[in-house]
This record gives C-alpha cells, sequence and structure tokens, in this order.
C-alpha cells in the first residue's frame, strides 16, 4: 500500500494536554496524539470494543483515532483534533 504524503499528516486544529493518571473519553474521537514520552498508552480505537496496547516513542505523533484511553503507563501525550 502507498500512502499520500496527505495521508501522513495530522492537521491538528485542537489539542489538550493529557497526564499519564487520567482515565478519559474523548468526544468527538481524537485524529491523533503527540508522544511527550516513551511508553504503553492502552486505549480503545473508534472501531474497537476493547483496549489496545500501543508503543510509542517521545517526540513522534502518531495518527491513532482514540475513543478513549484507559491507561498511559507513565506516557503524557497531546491529543490532537482536527475539528
Amino acid at each position: 500500500m502507498v500512502l499520500r504524503a496527505a495521508q501522513l499528516i495530522i492537521p491538528a486544529q485542537r489539542s489538550q494536554q493529557v497526564s499519564a493518571s487520567e482515565a478519559t473519553t474523548f468526544d468527538p474521537p481524537l485524529t491523533g496524539i503527540h508522544a511527550n514520552a516513551s511508553g504503553d498508552v492502552i486505549g480503545q480505537l473508534v472501531n474497537d470494543t476493547v483496549d489496545r496496547t500501543f508503543v510509542v516513542a517521545q517526540g513522534q505523533t502518531y495518527p491513532y483515532r482514540f475513543k478513549s484511553v484507559t491507561a498511559l503507563n507513565a506516557v503524557d501525550f497531546v491529543a490532537l483534533w482536527e475539528v
């Protein structure tokens, strides 16, 4: 599969800091996250019904469309929205 450059860029227009100790539900769901530390983010994507674990690296932006996060394992991140 070939991705266009536009598919790799998250055009965030709104953000929110999420700390490592918060369980959070996002409405609307996120467009992506920017990891402020390396570690695990545990949560549900838009079409999931169970939590999944996502390993993230500090300083990277990911196009994960989380609807909720239940555990962050000491990873602070910036929640990003396109709306």
